[in-house]
């Protein structure tokens, strides 16, 4: 398998938690993808439905496009000042086409990565 779940190192880094990503929408693990989404627990709902969204329009992708050949990192900023990072991969498809993502994320009081719910995008 291509993408391969990152175990208990899944979001420690900025790159860990987009490939993490990345794997869990490839597998329809929409647990996993929560598990790495940020927000406070009064709006989990909010961060599920959002996480739904993004997985079917990302699914949508994936079957008109032959599933994922392979990814890049293209770039990523980490600003350790507002715990914030951006990470932008390019997902090359089966059918060698590409498209590009964003993900943004806040670095949690654990030193963790999570990624902003509000800021899932596809470009």
């Amino acid at each position: 398998m291509l993408l391969a779940c990152i175990g208990c190192t899944k979001n420690s880094t900025p790159r860990e938690t987009a490939e993490y990503a990345v794997s869990c929408m490839q597998s329809d693990d929409l647990n996993g993808l929560l598990q790495i989404v940020g927000g406070d627990e009064d709006n989990r709902e909010d961060a599920l439905n959002a996480v739904r969204a993004y997985h079917n329009a990302f699914n949508a992708v994936l079957a008109a496009n032959q599933g994922i050949d392979r990814y890049e990192m293209l770039w990523q900023h980490v600003d350790n000042a507002h715990r914030t990072a951006v990470v932008r991969m390019q997902l090359i498809y089966g059918n060698q086409k590409s498209s590009e993502l964003n993900f943004c994320m806040n670095q949690g009081a654990d030193g963790k990565w999570y990624l902003k719910e509000d800021e899932l995008s596809m470009h």
